[in-house]
């Protein structure tokens, strides 16, 4: 025969123990997503030398196969000039793309 003085408890958490619980979640988060902000700033700095790091490479490949000279400059300082080079360079094969400019930074 079962005892009449058992207490009922019953099954699960209590409020107390839920909060605790998204306390120490929300506590993380703040703890991680700065950390993320700052990892997501160094990926665009890396691609933003490594575009840098591409047009240099091309433009000393172009240079070397054309006699030393660089991609056609009829105008200084620009816009037209720079959208010549780069149509120039990519025309020629040395640049596989045309968003080398972008900057992601």
């Amino acid at each position: 025969m079962k005892s009449t003085n058992t207490k009922n408890k019953s099954e699960g958490f209590t409020l107390i123990e839920l909060l605790v619980v998204i306390a120490i979640i929300a506590i993380l988060a703040g703890l991680l997503l700065p950390a993320l902000a700052r990892s997501k700033g160094k990926a665009r700095q890396t691609v933003c030398m490594s575009n840098q790091k591409q047009l240099g490479l091309s433009t000393a490949m172009y240079a070397e196969d054309f006699d030393g000279r660089f991609p056609i400059s009829t105008t200084p300082h620009s816009v037209q000039n720079h959208a010549k080079w780069l149509t120039s360079m990519h025309e020629a094969g040395f640049l596989s793309t045309m968003d080398l400019f972008s900057d992601p930074a």
